[in-house]
Order: C-alpha cells, then structure tokens, then sequence
C-alpha cells in the first residue's frame, strides 16, 4: 500500500534561503566604504588646498603683529637701539655704532658717576632746532624700535657730576669731582681738559655731561663756556642709560666700565 502524499512532500526537501545572496551584498557594501572614504578624503584635501593659503596669510599677520607690540613694549619699557652720528665719544665709541639703551636707568636704577646717557637735547642747545624728516618708512621703524633711533635730538656723552656736586677743571689737567681728581682713562687720546676751564656746583634736578673727545663735543662745558647757555643737563631729559655696542659685530663691547674712576669720590656735602 502507497504511503499518503502529504508523507512525500514532507520528505521532499524544502528550499532554503540562500546564503550566496546575503554574502554578496554585504560584500558590496564593504567595497563601497573605501570608496566613499576615498572620495571623502579627497573631497578633503581639495578643501585643505583651498584654505591653506589664507591660513599661512592669517598666521603671518598673527605673528608680524604680535613681533611688534613686542618690540614696542621693548621700546618703551626696557631697551632702545640708537646710533652714534658724530665723533664726540671717540675712542669708546666710533661714529656709526649703533649701541643699545637701557630705559631702567634712571627710572629704576641710580644713575651713577661715569655712566653714559642718551637724553634729549635741550632745545638751547641745538644748532639747527629743525631737523629734516626723514621720511615715514624711517620714523615707522624707529617708532616700533626695529632700525636705530636717529640720533640727531638725542644725544650721547658721560656722566662727570651728579645733583649736588661740585665739579672744576682743572688740576694738573684733572677734572675735580666733590674735591677728588679723575683719572679718566677712557679719554682719547691727546683731548685736553685744561681747553675750557670751570667751576661749579650742580643743582637739584640736574647732571653735568662730557664727551669722551673733549676737544670735539659739545657737552656741559661747550654749551656753558662757549654758548652761554645753562651747561646742567635736566635729568628729566635722560632717555636712558647705554649698555652695549651691538654694530658692527668687531666693535660688539659693554659700556659699563666707566664707574671705576669715580670710584672714589664722596657724595656731595
């Protein structure tokens, strides 16, 4: 006897999904992810290409600018070049070094005998008042401290008498400072103190300045004997204290050696 049909179909085999199908699309699906990083990345780099101009611009104009708001605050708190225009410091300094200035002195720092000072020169003491522009590039640069100060205004010489002293010229061709004679070894060669002899007493408020080349500068003694101006420097005028010569590097040298010749004078009575 034949077994029941439905018997048949139960042991026929059923169909299966297939696995083949599931396979292949997730293997198109893995090949299309590095194919849309690819062109993600791309797409990337275009845009990385685009901006990297105007990021190197940006980051230029970033550090340009923060150069010099630091060179300003240097400028005007700490240190300033400048250069010497004459021959009135020979032989410690040469006409065109260019020397750094620092503005500590005298704000924070005493001033002392021997030093050498930048100041503004008074206005009696100018030749020519009215100077030439020398252009806005120039004064654009001297302002923010990059180039040099012109130093036409501003001049350099030593510090012989402080507020208070008593100052003559001459003992055996010695300046007398507070009854102390100066051997001054930083005086050129042959410069003759004994040219403008003086004597005097410092007021309050007010130093007396010389010139390394006594015969050639046109210091206290100059503006006093020769010009009948008043030869004591305020020293409100004072732009600082000079340190070092930075230019040329063969002439690179410190400037605070004056001191030791007045290492010996009293303070004023």
């Amino acid at each position: 006897m034949s077994e029941p049909s439905n018997a048949r179909e139960q042991d026929s085999p059923r169909e299966q999904p297939s696995e083949h199908g599931a396979e292949s699309d997730a293997a198109a699906r893995d090949d299309a992810q590095p194919a849309v990083a690819a062109a993600e990345t791309r797409a990337e780099r275009r845009e990385r290409k685009k901006s990297r101009p105007l990021r190197v611009i940006t980051e230029s104009v970033v550090l340009v600018a923060i150069a010099l708001v630091v060179s300003m605050l240097i400028k005007t708190f700490l240190l300033q070049p400048f250069y010497i225009p004459s021959e009135s410091m020979y032989n410690t300094m040469l006409k065109d070094d260019k020397f750094m200035v620092s503005k500590l002195t005298p704000e924070f720092f005493e001033l002392k005998r021997g030093d050498i000072v930048v100041f503004k020169a008074p206005a009696d003491w100018m030749n020519n008042p009215v100077l030439p522009d020398p252009g806005p590039v120039a004064n654009a640069l001297s302002y923010i401290g990059l180039v040099p100060q012109d130093s036409q205004d501003h001049w350099v010489k030593r510090v012989i008498g402080l507020p208070g002293d008593h100052v003559t010229c001459c003992t055996d061709g010695k300046l007398v400072v507070n009854g102390v004679e100066i051997t001054e070894p930083y005086l050129y060669p042959g410069s003759d103190n004994n040219l403008l002899p003086f004597d005097i007493t410092l007021q309050p408020g007010y130093i007396w300045v010389e010139g390394d080349n006594r015969d050639s500068s046109e210091d206290s003694r100059y503006q006093m004997l020769i010009k009948g101006v008043n030869g004591q420097l305020p020293m409100s005028s004072i732009v600082g204290k000079a340190e070092f010569i930075y230019w040329p590097l063969s002439r690179w040298q410190g400037l605070g050696d004056g001191e030791a010749a007045f290492a010996g004078v009293p303070a004023p009575q």
